[in-house]
């Protein structure tokens, strides 16, 4: 018999927190050549929640264009993620402190 055991860490064999299905999605979506979903979803996560200014992401995100930045927080790059984003902040907070932080 196959003992089969998902979301399981293996060195301690505690269950693992499961991600939602609007957290899949967000990662999962299409972002860009030049930024990926995860790093968009990054960038809107350490605005909106961190509360990180535009200048300090433009810093710390130096191998993308400062325009492409702004363009993230305004929701002009990549709306799919921009809108997961912020479904997930009105309906599922903890969720995306859990993804990002």
């Amino acid at each position: 018999m196959l003992d089969i055991i998902f979301n399981h860490y293996y060195m301690s064999g505690e269950k693992a927190t499961a991600w939602s299905e609007r957290a899949y999605k967000l990662l999962r979506a299409t972002g860009s050549t030049l930024i990926s979903a995860q790093q968009v979803g990054e960038i809107l996560y350490l605005h909106y929640c961190q509360r990180v200014s535009a200048k300090e992401l433009v810093k710390k995100y130096n191998f993308i264009s400062p325009h492409h930045v702004r363009a993230v927080l305004k929701g002009t790059f990549c709306k799919e993620v921009y809108n997961l984003f912020f479904e997930m902040m009105e309906h599922e907070r903890e969720m995306l402190d859990l993804i990002f932080d």
